[in-house]
């Protein structure tokens, strides 16, 4: 990374990543922090393609047939409200199980529409998670993205719950052809920061690989690769990505912070 002030991210360029409606959760902190900030949202979110699996699952959660509901994403807590109207329904069904959220900002957003969470846990991870709720038995909803990793499902397994996922959302791909979009196909940046695997995965299809970006192991110095935790982390290294930051509190401000500290 280039030298910057002590504190501050001045002079750098630095690609978000994140969905447009998330963007600037991130952006702004490191815009404060003197950075030049690169919009390129590698992934859109989208309706599933049928509503009909996340309209029964609500359906039995408002019977009161679920132990917990357990967010694995901020991202879909909107498309419940939204099938919860349609069903002439209210936030109140989703109290009428213990709700679990992986991270705090997931919690935040639950919290401002009134609904309790009952369990956040230390590390904002689905093992931690899984730990922290303890054993079964009991069912478990998890709305989810289209496509989510197994991990979850097999944790719960394994400590005796019986998960039940349904489709909340799908991830699409971000705009292809944009003056950003081209910035960063040209190299144009110091640091590229990833919030999920999805947005790695949609960035190499948009942008270009870790080989032809020059972000691989053996592109030593340079640019810098951020990532905002270990599952992200995990994900940009099996694409071939060398991971330079990985912040200890797996929080957008935890990942401002790291590369703060990175730059200094």
């Amino acid at each position: 990374m280039s030298p910057a002030r002590a504190g501050s991210l001045e002079g750098l360029r630095v690609v978000v990543t994140r969905p447009a409606h998330q963007a600037a959760a991130l952006g702004t902190p490191l815009q404060e922090l003197g950075a030049s900030v690169i919009y390129m949202p590698a992934i859109a979110i989208a309706d599933p393609e049928s509503f009909d699996e996340l309209d029964t699952a609500l359906g039995e959660l408002a019977s009161g047939t679920f132990s917990w509901i357990v967010f694995t994403s901020v991202n879909a807590i909107p498309k419940l409200v939204v099938r919860l109207r349609a069903r002439s329904m209210d936030v109140d069904a989703l109290r009428r199980a213990k709700v679990a959220a992986v991270g705090q900002s997931t919690a935040a957003v639950l919290e401002r529409l009134g609904v309790g969470v009952d369990l956040v846990p230390e590390r904002f991870t689905s093992e931690a998670l899984v730990a922290a709720m303890g054993r079964g038995p009991g069912r478990v909803l998890l709305p989810r993205v289209q496509g989510a990793p197994r991990d979850m499902v097999e944790a719960l397994r394994s400590v005796a719950w019986d998960p039940v996922e349904c489709v909340a959302y799908r991830n699409v791909l971000g705009p292809l052809d944009t003056p950003s979009v081209r910035l960063v196909r040209a190299g144009e940046f110091d640091v590229v920061t990833f919030a999920s695997p999805s947005a790695i995965r949609g960035f190499v299809e948009i942008a270009g690989t870790a080989r032809g970006l020059a972000l691989t192991p053996e592109d030593e110095g340079g640019k810098v690769v951020a990532c905002i935790g270990t599952t992200t982390t995990d994900a940009a290294r099996d694409l071939g990505f060398r991971v330079d930051v990985v912040p200890e509190d797996h929080t957008v401000e935890g990942l401002v912070a790291a590369l703060v500290l990175a730059a200094i």
